[in-house]
């Protein structure tokens, strides 16, 4: 594979979906070639790897590159900094920025999804504008979810300090009722009282922040 004539030409005969048999067969090429070839196609963005079995892989090879589509999204970036990692349902791609800590955080929460809110708790430790998450969070109605949900996260991770102003506004901001609707905790009812919002979270689901 010296130039892109010679990648394309060989993602034309390849392409859909394909073991390492397979690919060796239509390339009359060894199994241990086929293996380098999807691994440097793979490296390329023309390969997506799937499961089908404990032993048995499948490519789909494409003509078009997902990495060109656009930076990466939600669930890729809570995925790159939380030890919870997640099956992305879709593909979610932001066009023309990059996704901020900040804004990711406050998107999952927004989500409403159990396990994408939970895994986004890590991000507190990577928060560098607490000015930009207090303002997103009121863009969603969400200060005082975000600020509950912080303290919540502190009494187990360590996390960035947030600044006396950024707490005070969060408190003093709006909120919903509910995180994830319909559930509450059984460990921090002194936190729902404080916050006036309903924590979805119990201490067994917030020690998977620091095992995964």
């Amino acid at each position: 594979m010296r130039n892109k004539t010679d990648i394309s030409e060989i993602v034309r005969k390849l392409e859909g979906m394909s073991t390492i048999e397979t690919a060796a067969r239509v390339l009359n090429v060894s199994t241990r070639t086929a293996i380098n070839i999807i691994s440097k196609l793979r490296k390329g963005g023309y390969v997506e790897y799937y499961s089908a079995g404990r032993k048995k892989r499948i490519y789909r090879i494409g003509i078009l590159k997902s990495k060109f589509k656009g930076n990466p999204g939600l669930y890729e970036t809570v995925n790159k900094y939380s030890k919870i990692k997640l099956q992305e349902p879709y593909h979610h791609f932001i066009h023309g920025r990059k996704l901020s800590i900040e804004e990711a955080l406050v998107l999952a929460v927004n989500s409403g999804n159990f396990r994408l809110v939970l895994a986004s708790l890590n991000l507190f430790s990577h928060v560098k504008n607490w000015r930009l998450l207090n303002n997103l969070a009121k863009k969603y109605t969400l200060q005082r979810n975000i600020g509950a949900l912080y303290e919540v996260t502190k009494k187990i991770i360590k996390v960035r300090r947030m600044d006396e102003r950024t707490r005070k506004s969060l408190f003093q901001g709006n909120g919903r009722k509910y995180i994830i609707e319909g559930l509450k905790s059984n460990d921090f009812k002194d936190l729902e009282r404080k916050w006036r919002v309903k924590i979805p979270l119990n201490f067994n689901d917030l020690a998977r922040l620091k095992t995964g």
